[in-house]
């Protein structure tokens, strides 16, 4: 009874940090930290063990979460939905930059998409064969950053005529040399929107270790403290993940359009 009350404790005065955790924090970006991962060990069935559950959780999330609002992200919103994923916490993020792809993938290759994200510390991107890489990166958070080494496959989708209309990074997580990631794996997906916009899509699930394992509790303790962690990990990462998507646009130069300039089309039409 007493490790019951402490895990619901610790997971309730979590919410008292999600306030904190939804802000951005500062960073060193000049800080070294090298790949310790023994990249030797890699095999090509740790890639394809990665993508097969990438695609299973990208089924899983249109079934959850049904079709992304175009209507929505054509006004410039960023669209942030979580839900649980078993033992993760699952985020969908999709968002539009409002320049043509190709400029968006010259200001921005999709191989550097760690090292341009909001709240990058530093890290290293080692390549591991055509589309492959192995990146550390770690991301500022308060308490303890987030340092996760991930393998990565970077693969490029053509049209018949040879233009590539989109580019999707898939990673996961193998070792965190801190300790703060258990689990975190995903992709990221950018992709022509029309002539004039990029469209950039997140899909991923967390595990972070400042949860405990309520696997050991009753069903009727567990099922609400694990409920409570899914609420809480989804907004922290609806929040990060809306920052990214919007640091992206920044970068490339692609923020919406202001209402002024959008009354200014709609007379000019």
């Amino acid at each position: 009874m007493r490790s019951t009350v402490r895990a619901a404790t610790r997971s309730v005065a979590l919410l008292g940090f999600l306030a904190i955790l939804t802000l951005p924090t500062g960073v060193d970006a000049n800080a070294a930290y090298p790949i310790t991962l023994d990249t030797r060990k890699l095999t090509e069935g740790d890639f394809r063990q990665m993508c097969s559950e990438v695609a299973a959780m990208n089924a899983y999330a249109a079934r959850k979460l049904g079709p992304v609002d175009a209507r929505a992200l054509a006004q410039g919103k960023t669209l942030a939905q979580t839900c649980a994923y078993g033992k993760f916490t699952l985020e969908r993020t999709v968002g539009l930059s409002f320049v043509p792809f190709d400029e968006f993938v010259k200001q921005l290759p999709p191989d550097r998409w760690g090292p341009n994200l909001a709240d990058y510390r530093g890290g290293e991107v080692r390549a591991h064969g055509p589309g492959r890489q192995v990146e550390r990166m770690v991301l500022a958070s308060p308490g303890k950053d987030l340092d996760m080494t991930k393998i990565e496959k970077i693969d490029r989708v053509c049209s018949p005529d040879g233009r590539i209309q989109r580019v999707v990074v898939t990673w996961k997580v193998l070792k965190s040399d801190n300790g703060s990631v258990i689990q975190d794996i995903g992709s990221v997906t950018f992709s022509r929107e029309g002539p004039e916009q990029t469209r950039v899509a997140w899909l991923s699930g967390h595990r972070l270790s400042i949860f405990p394992d309520y696997s050991s509790l009753p069903g009727v303790i567990r099922a609400p403290l694990e409920a409570l962690q899914h609420k809480v990990v989804g907004a922290v990462l609806s929040s990060y993940f809306s920052r990214a998507t919007d640091r992206y646009r920044k970068l490339t130069g692609g923020e919406p359009p202001s209402m002024a300039d959008r009354l200014r089309e709609m007379i000019g039409r």
